[in-house]
């Protein structure tokens, strides 16, 4: 009865480590709509990391025409990030936290 108990328990055990996992999507696409107001502005996402820069950027930055923009990309792992908002020269409008996740969002102001 030991050794069936103790060869059932390796066989279980031997099943769950040769299993494979299946990957998972980290991928994710944000798209604006009506977002006419800033005509020309700059959109960008950057994460916090522990470099001397302290940020960096996940995504090119994306310009905003007709009222309409798309950012996707593929994540490394699921983090904070910040959406940032700059005018057509560059300057600074706007900045919001968010947590940076896999998946489709669309933004409609």
């Amino acid at each position: 009865m030991k050794k069936i108990i103790t060869l059932l328990f390796l066989s279980i055990l031997m099943a769950s480590c040769t299993q494979s996992k299946e990957k998972q999507d980290l991928s994710f696409r944000y798209t604006g709509i009506n977002w006419d107001k800033y005509e020309g502005h700059t959109i960008d996402i950057v994460v916090g990391d522990t470099t001397i820069a302290g940020v960096h950027s996940v995504t090119d930055k994306v310009i905003i025409k007709n009222g309409t923009f798309k950012i996707s990309d593929t994540l490394k792992q699921i983090r904070n990030a910040y959406f940032g908002l700059y005018s057509p020269e560059g300057k600074y409008v706007y900045k919001q936290e968010f947590i940076l996740e896999p998946g489709e969002l669309e933004l409609d102001l």
